[in-house]
């Protein structure tokens, strides 16, 4: 049983760290627009659309049917999910149940970055999306953990 608490803290952990990275990824450049070097990330543009009035011409531009609501619908999911996520992770980290929600936010990051136009026009929405995948992987990992244990 030991060994089943240990690696579910470690596992914990990872996710932890994974979601970390989603989170600090989301607020790094991800929109290069301009051609005199212009360029936003996911957050600026979520917190602050108001100043981003060329981006969001030329998203709209690029995306037929563009929907600003959408766009930040999705994305505060995927954020808010991942700040939920991190915090269980680190504080319940001896517990298998946060791993529901790493999956959950695996899930809602891999649907959001292969279904939003907007987001697929990033220059690093492959990142972003192998990040979701990653964590998607790992959540499932320690979910089917967690339910294995139980069972012993």
């Amino acid at each position: 049983m030991k060994t089943l608490k240990n690696k579910t803290v470690l596992t914990n952990m990872v996710c932890a760290l994974l979601m970390i990275v989603l989170l600090v990824l989301q607020f790094l450049p991800y929109w290069q627009y301009a051609e005199d070097g212009g360029s936003c990330s996911i957050s600026g543009y979520v917190w602050f659309p108001t100043d981003h009035k060329e981006l969001e011409s030329w998203i709209s531009a690029q995306v037929e049917g563009y929907d600003l609501n959408g766009f930040v619908g999705a994305a505060l999911l995927v954020f808010g999910l991942a700040v939920t996520g991190t915090a269980f992770c680190l504080f319940q980290r001896r517990n298998g149940w946060p791993s529901v929600l790493v999956t959950a936010c695996g899930a809602a990051g891999m649907i959001v970055y292969l279904c939003n136009g907007a987001l697929r026009l990033g220059s690093v929405w492959l990142v972003h999306l192998l990040v979701c995948a990653s964590v998607l992987a790992l959540g499932i990992y320690s979910v089917i953990g967690w339910v294995r244990g139980m069972k012993a």
